[in-house]
Formats: C-alpha cells, sequence, structure tokens
C-alpha cells in the first residue's frame, strides 16, 4: 500500500512517556505536531491528567497536554508508533497492540541495547521497524517530569522492512517540524553498535557507584579498562570502533551530560528490572560466542547481581 505524502492525516502515538519519549512528546507538543500518548494503564492516565507533562532543560521550563488514553483503548489500526520503553517492554507494549498493527503501520523504536531486533523478527516477523538511537541526556523525575539536555541529537534508520520514500518523507518531516536535532541514515547498525558500546561502558558503573554521570569521571582507570573490554568485542564483530576512538566518545558522552542520571540507575532507584540483560549481559554473550574474555564485566554483573540487580 502507497500513502502519499500530502494524504497523511494520521498522528503519532508514543508509548513510553518516560525521559526520551517525555522530550520528544514535549518537542512534538511545542511545535503543533500532532500527537497521543499511549499510557499503560487507567492509573498512569489520571495521574498524566491531572499533572500534565513538564519538560525542564537548562534554559526553561514548558508544560504540555497532548492527547492521552489507556494503551489498552486502542481502536483501529495504527499507522505511525513510537516506541519509547525500556528494551525489557517492549514486546510487552508490542502485545498490547498487536491487534492495531500489521504490515502497513511504520514503527519507530527508541532503545538501548541489542538482542531486541531479533526478538521482534522472531514473534512479530510482518512488522517494520525504524531504529532511533538517541544521545539526548535526560531522565524523569517524578513522573511526567522531564530534565533534559536538549542539545543532543538522534540517529534514525530503518531495521527491520522497508520504507517508502512517502513515509520516509513524512517521518523527517515530522521530526523536523519538532525541531529535534537528527541524522537520517540508510543503514542503522553501525549507530546501535556505538551507542551500545557506550552504554556498555558507562551504565553499569553509573549503577555501581550510584551517581550521576559525570561523577563517572572520577574513575578514568575503570571506564579505560571497561571500553577496552568492549572494544574487544567489537572487533571479533568487525565493527570499526578502536579502544582509543569508543573511550573518546564515553569521555565526551559523560562531559555532555555531567548533570544527567543513567536511565538504568533511574531503574534501580524504583526497584525495577534494568536494561543491563540487552547491555552488558549481551556484551557477556557476544564474547563467549567469539571466546573473548571479558573478566570486568563479568564481575560488575555479579556485584550488582548479589545486590538484587539485573
Amino acid at each position: 500500500m502507497v500513502i502519499r505524502l500530502s494524504n497523511y492525516k494520521e498522528f503519532f502515538n508514543i508509548a513510553g512517556i518516560g525521559a526520551i519519549g517525555g522530550v520528544i512528546a514535549g518537542q512534538f507538543s511545542r511545535h503543533n505536531c500532532p500527537i497521543t500518548l499511549l499510557l499503560k494503564n487507567e492509573d498512569q492516565l489520571i495521574e498524566y491528567r491531572n499533572s500534565g507533562l513538564t519538560v525542564i532543560s537548562p534554559e526553561e521550563s514548558f508544560n504540555y497536554s497532548p492527547n492521552a488514553i489507556n494503551i489498552n483503548d486502542v481502536k483501529g489500526k495504527i499507522t505511525f508508533l513510537m516506541i519509547c520503553v525500556k528494551a525489557y517492554d517492549i514486546i510487552n507494549t508490542l502485545e498490547k497492540l498487536k491487534n492495531n498493527l500489521d504490515k502497513n503501520s511504520v514503527i519507530v523504536l527508541i532503545y538501548n541495547g541489542m538482542g531486541t531486533l531479533d526478538e521482534i523478527k522472531q514473534i512479530y516477523p510482518d512488522l517494520r521497524i525504524l531504529s532511533c538511537v538517541s544521545y539526548i541526556g535526560a531522565y524523569s523525575d517524578p513522573q511526567f517530569t522531564v530534565k533534559c539536555y536538549i542539545g543532543g541529537k538522534l540517529y534514525l534508520g530503518p531495521s527491520i522492512g522497508t520504507f517508502t520514500h512517502d513515509e520516509i518523507q513524512f517521518i523527517r518531516k515530522m521530526f523536523k517540524s519538532a525541531k529535534i536535532s537528527f541524522s537520517w541514515k540508510k543503514d542503522m547498525s553501525f549507530d546501535i553498535w556505538k551507542k551500545f558500546s557506550v552504554n556498555c561502558s558507562i551504565n553499569i558503573l553509573a549503577v555501581l557507584f550510584n551517581c550521576k554521570y559525570g561523577e563517572l569521571l572520577n574513575h578514568l582507570d575503570l571506564l579505560q579498562k571497561l571500553t577496552q573490554e568492549v572494544s574487544l568485542v567489537l572487533k571479533a564483530y568487525n565493527v570499526p570502533i578502536s579502544e582509543k576512538v569508543l573511550l573518546k566518545k564515553v569521555l565526551k558522552f559523560l562531559n555532555l551530560i555531567s548533570e544527567s542520571y543513567s536511565s538504568t540507575l533511574q531503574d534501580v532507584r524504583r526497584s525495577k528490572n534494568t536494561e543491563l540483560p540487552y547491555l552488558n549481559g549481551y556484551l557477556v554473550k557476544l564474547a563467549q560466542e567469539k571466546n573473548i574474555p571479558v573478566d570486568l564485566n563479568l564481575k560488575l554483573l555479579k556485584i550488582l547481581e548479589e545486590r538484587g540487580i539485573t
């Protein structure tokens, strides 16, 4: 089915209004791009209606109230869906919307980690996925209040299936209209690996030390050792990011979002599951398939497991 760009009347449905989802929803609302928030249950919907969505940047603060519904009450087919939930909740979100999605749906998936795309291919082989990698520093505290550094950037492009020219142009137009800095990529695999490698190098340490990103700069020796292990795995899978380049990217990112908290740490503080199985846990799996020693990753995962963090 081909839909002309001029005929698109659909709004973006956004599931997952945490840190990055809140930033994007706020930017879309601020610039009058039509959206509907898909909230996880009736309690969350009631809380949202009482508070609205507040986005706080270093320069200003705004409150928005875009349309919102309970995700369990969605009717009809969804043309454009953005999913901003944690990696471990993506399949559950798709399950809730399985009757609303089909091969004509365009799904933008914003997530951390690796392994999710394989799960989607296995369970929902007909769905088409655009992956989005975020370098926007943000954290949600409390719910529906997002503190962010909007100066970051998104990388967006196809991961599963093919997309028409008009579909791609519509997506690009929406992000541009919302004044969200992004780059369109024809192949997202390298960018997914790159973000995965950065997250594996810092998120687990942010949990270990229970600190802001910027405070990790006080642990340069540990950062260097961790990036060294990560880069060995990248090399084994022919990902062209050296240890030196990775460490440079990590330090730059930590300086850029020094006042932000890791979303993984936020999950721990809220007694939720973390994305570590899709980050360092998945890295260990990749390393074991190639017989690469990743002793530090194993040690850190064990320490956190002993604290009841998985």
